[in-house]
């Protein structure tokens, strides 16, 4: 998905990631280690999801202010409560269609592809 490579061109690079959780917001400002589409960022050594019921990533910028990941759903006053509107939160931010590029990218990344021997 689109906002996954956008946000995988700056692993390396120091990020401000801000993430929302109990009605308090963390600023947070690490190297970005990696991207797990749907799942995660993980900076240093710490993973943050992009959303779950309580809590999640509402802003990644660079360090001069430049913004990779918005989601405006994600602030102070987010919070899931039942099961339901945790699903309509993750096709606001993911889009409606998301499960099955969630499927196709999982089958994707476990696929073990055969290596050529010589």
């Amino acid at each position: 998905m689109e906002i996954f490579e956008k946000i995988k061109e700056y692993i390396g690079q120091k990020v401000i990631l801000y993430y929302y959780h109990g009605g308090n917001v963390f600023e947070i400002t690490q190297e970005l280690k990696g991207v797990e589409d749907y799942s995660n960022v993980t900076l240093a050594n710490t993973s943050y999801p992009f959303i779950n019921k309580v809590s999640g990533i509402g802003t990644i910028t660079t360090l001069d202010g430049k913004v990779i990941y918005n989601n405006p759903i994600i602030n102070e006053a987010y919070i899931c409560k039942t099961d339901e509107e945790f699903e309509e939160c993750k096709k606001q931010t993911f889009g409606e269609d998301y499960q099955e590029k969630k499927k196709a990218y999982n089958l994707q990344k476990h696929t073990v592809k055969p290596k050529s021997v010589n």
